[in-house]
């Protein structure tokens, strides 16, 4: 007699389909890590782009949304046999005091009340309610940091050494963008109309970030992009009126000062482009002193579909001056 055994696996009954994507309900970006819980015990995560899958039993389910910082959302379905939801999740956030995360300290998260040196963050709010296109501004208005003919100075200390570069360190999102000649820093190409928060050191940090960190560190970090693109356009028009002293106003025709911003941010796919450009012409009160500025800010970052954590981009910062100033009976182009 011959005996024959076979392995009999039974048809599953977990088969209706939930998939879909949750989102934040006011800024429309992915929400990953998700928690997603139906039934006892059972339950799975959103991933790196907020999507997720379930497979559950026919008849009513009711599926939960958990996730830090946000309403917990239950949703509730009857499916029949073989059916397939495809749904959108909106969670709305909820604000919630919690240790602020900075990153320029020690070139890692970190939170801030972990730190052993002393550390100001200027949020993207106070970035909004200047409406200023000049971090210099931004910078005066915070306690213990000076910007004195364009070098910065935390604490009263000295923040410029002519001949030897700054002592205090710009950096956007972790690269120095200090000059290649005096090594100080360039306030105009920084792309204010692009930046997320500000991070400042005060005090010397110049065992992780060099010399020029002797006085401090000033991070800024640019905007995510997130996934529905955001495009702003700006445009700012003004007129040097005549001074009281009719012996003053040398001019007769109207002298003008405007500028045109633009940013625009998104993702596409697995790429993520953010793009800031920037003009401005000031032709002055004064005589023999004009000024026209060009700067354009660049960053793409793409991530790849085959290896989930390997990521890489490209950026580009370029700025053109063309600067008249009228000293000493002479006039001098420095900046062209």
């Amino acid at each position: 007699m011959i005996l024959f055994l076979c392995a009999y696996e039974p048809i599953s009954a977990n088969n209706c389909i939930i998939k879909g994507t949750v989102y934040d309900a006011i800024t429309r970006e992915y929400v990953p890590g998700v928690n997603i819980i139906y039934g006892t015990d059972q339950g799975t995560t959103t991933d790196s782009e907020g999507k997720f899958i379930l497979k559950v039993s026919p008849g009513r389910t009711v599926v939960t949304f958990r996730y830090v910082g946000y309403s917990p959302l239950a949703k509730s379905f009857n499916f029949a046999a073989n059916d397939t939801v495809n749904i959108d999740i909106l969670l709305i956030p909820v604000i919630n005091e919690i240790n602020e995360v900075v990153i320029t300290a020690g070139r890692s998260e970190q939170r801030i009340s972990e730190l052993t040196v002393s550390m100001d963050i200027i949020k993207p709010y106070v970035l909004n309610q200047n409406h200023s296109v000049n971090a210099e501004e931004i910078l005066n208005k915070t306690g213990g940091i000076e910007i004195l003919d364009g070098q910065a100075s935390v604490r009263g200390d000295s923040g410029y050494s002519y001949g030897a570069g700054s002592r205090v360190l710009a950096l956007i999102d972790g690269l120095p963008i200090m000059s290649t000649d005096a090594g100080n820093i360039k306030w105009g190409t920084l792309p204010m109309e692009n930046i997320a928060q500000i991070e400042v050191i005060k005090g010397a940090s110049s065992v992780l970030y060099g010399s020029s960190a002797l006085n401090g560190v000033i991070n800024f970090i640019t905007t995510e992009p997130g996934p529905e693109p955001i495009t702003r356009i700006s445009v700012i028009a003004g007129i040097y009126d005549k001074p009281l002293n009719k012996d003053w106003a040398w001019w007769d025709t109207p002298r003008m000062t405007q500028s045109v911003s633009f940013s625009h941010s998104g993702r596409y796919n697995n790429t993520k482009i953010g793009i800031v450009a920037r003009a401005s012409n000031d032709n002055g009160y004064r005589r023999l002193n004009e000024e026209a500025f060009g700067r354009i800010n660049l960053n793409v970052r793409h991530n790849s579909k085959k290896y989930k954590s390997l990521s890489y981009g490209a950026a580009l910062n370029a700025t053109f001056t063309n600067k008249l100033i009228f000293c000493s009976g002479k006039m001098r182009n420095p900046e062209r």
